[in-house]
C-alpha cells in the first residue's frame, strides 16, 4: 500500500514538483493524471516482474470522454533531473497507465515520451559509457522542445581510441530549441575539453547559444588538499582547446561560452581553522585559478562572450 498512498497523496496535495531518492520498486503508472512537471530521480528502480508484487494504482474511474482517455499517454513533465538508473521508458512509464477500458496502454503524443520536456539534467554515474551512449541519444530523440540540457560526468565517460569503448557525439541536431549544454564534472576529473569535443562533434542546431563547462572543486576532505588538487585540475582541463573548438563549422550561432568553478565545503572541516585562516588559503588560490583560466582564454574566438564564474 506504500505506493497507492504515496499516488493518493501527489493528487490530493496538487504537487507540481517532487524529488525521490533511493526509492526501490516503483510502479508503472504511479504518477499518472498528476501535476508533476518537474522531477528528480535518484537512486530509484522499477517494480518487480513479479505481478504478485505490484499494488494496483489504477484506482482512478475511467474517463468517459476520448480527448480524456487520450490524456493519460502523456507525459506532462517539463524538467527531469535523473541519474540514469532507469531506462528512458522506464522514466516514461511512470506516467502511464493501463487503460481498462480500451484494454491497453495508452499510446504517447506524437510518438515521443517526453513532449513537453524543455530542462534536462542527466548525472552520469551508474552506467558505463556504452550504455550512456545509447540512452542519451534515444532521449533526445523523444525531447522535441529541449531547451537546456547538462550533463554530469562523474568519471565514467571514457575518451579512447576505439569507438565501442568511448563517448560518441550527441545526436541533438533536430533539437531546433536547445539554447544551451553544459557540461558539469568534479575535480580532479581531467580531459573536459575533450570529453565535451566528443559529445559535440557533430553540428549542433542552429539555436545553441551558449556552451557551459562546470566544474566542483571538493574541499571536504580538506583545503590544503582541495587547493592542490584544483591547481592541477586547472591544468587539466585543457581550456587552451577554447578558441579552436568555437571555430568549428556549425558553433557561429554560440555567443557566450562559460567555465563555471564552485567549491564545495564541509560546514564542518576536519582542520581547526578560524576565518582568518580559510581566507588566507582560499582566497590566494582562487585568486591564481582565475588568472590561469584568464590566461587561457585570452585566444577566445572574436564575437563570443567568455566568462569565468567562481
Amino acid at each position: 500500500m506504500v505506493f497507492k498512498s504515496l499516488k493518493d497523496f501527489i493528487h490530493s496535495s496538487r504537487l507540481n514538483h517532487l524529488s525521490l531518492y533511493n526509492v526501490q520498486g516503483l510502479q508503472q503508472g504511479i504518477l499518472s493524471q498528476s501535476d508533476i512537471k518537474h522531477l528528480i530521480l535518484y537512486q530509484a528502480t522499477e517494480a518487480s516482474a513479479d505481478s504478485s508484487l505490484v499494488e494496483d494504482l489504477n484506482s482512478i474511474p475511467d474517463s468517459d470522454s476520448e480527448e480524456e482517455e487520450s490524456q493519460l499517454g502523456i507525459c506532462p513533465l517539463e524538467s527531469l533531473e535523473t541519474d540514469m538508473g532507469m531506462t528512458i521508458a522506464e522514466h516514461a512509464k511512470l506516467f502511464r497507465v493501463y487503460s481498462h477500458s480500451s484494454g491497453a496502454e495508452h499510446h504517447l503524443l506524437d510518438g515521443v515520451m517526453f513532449p513537453f520536456l524543455s530542462r534536462l539534467r542527466l548525472y552520469h554515474s551508474r552506467i558505463d559509457t556504452r550504455e550512456f551512449n545509447i540512452m542519451v541519444n534515444e532521449i533526445l530523440l523523444n525531447t522535441p522542445v529541449l531547451e537546456d540540457l547538462f550533463i554530469y560526468n562523474a568519471g565514467k565517460l571514457s575518451i579512447q581510441f576505439r569507438p565501442e569503448g568511448s563517448v560518441l557525439p550527441l545526436r541533438y541536431n533536430h533539437l531546433t530549441r536547445l539554447r544551451s549544454f553544459s557540461l558539469g564534472a568534479s575535480a580532479p576529473h581531467y580531459k573536459q575539453m575533450e570529453t565535451l569535443e566528443c559529445l559535440c562533434a557533430d553540428k549542433p542546431p542552429p539555436s545553441l547559444r551558449e556552451v557551459v563547462i562546470d566544474i566542483m572543486i571538493d574541499l571536504r576532505h580538506g583545503l590544503l588538499n582541495g587547493v592542490r588538487d584544483a591547481e592541477r585540475y586547472i591544468s587539466w582541463l585543457g581550456l587552451h582547446r577554447t578558441d579552436a573548438f568555437l571555430r568549428r563549422p556549425g558553433f557561429e550561432g554560440v555567443k557566450k561560452f562559460v567555465v563555471r568553478i564552485g567549491m564545495a565545503m564541509d560546514i564542518f572541516q576536519p582542520e581547526d581553522l578560524d576565518r582568518e585562516s580559510v581566507d588566507g588559503i582560499v582566497t590566494p588560490w582562487r585568486d591564481t585559478v582565475r588568472k590561469a583560466i584568464t590566461g587561457l582564454l585570452e585566444m577566445k574566438y572574436q564575437g563570443v562572450n567568455v566568462q569565468l564564474e567562481l
